[in-house]
């Protein structure tokens, strides 16, 4: 399945007022139930993160990717919003993955078990 991005503002606002939250060490995820058949990805990468828009745009399609690569294995029909904390500027792709599969496999989002 391919995920679309979430765009508008009321569908941000809707996420983080009536979705449920989770945060671990590298993120803060918002997620909520939607009707369609497809996920929907929302990434908020700040300038707390980095001043330098080079550093963001690579947090950016480090987390796109990540995402991209776990699809195969997550629910579908979820809005979701990944905001990224300080520490994601230096932290590499495996790591940032290892983080963003945590939060799937805590939020119950994983189709698969863990071993």
């Amino acid at each position: 399945m391919v995920s679309d991005s979430l765009k508008g503002d009321k569908t941000f606002q809707r996420v983080f007022k009536q979705g449920s939250q989770f945060g671990n060490r590298h993120f803060y995820f918002y997620y909520i139930a939607n009707q369609d058949n497809k996920n929907h990805l929302g990434i908020i990468v700040s300038k707390k993160v980095s001043k330098k828009a080079v550093v963001r745009n690579r947090v950016r399609r480090r987390i796109r990717e990540a995402f991209r690569l776990s699809q195969p294995e997550l629910k579908q029909g979820y809005n979701m919003i990944i905001i990224a904390k300080n520490r994601c500027a230096d932290a590499s792709y495996a790591e940032l993955a290892k983080s963003l599969s945590h939060l799937f496999y805590k939020t119950h989002l994983e189709n698969k078990k863990r071993k």
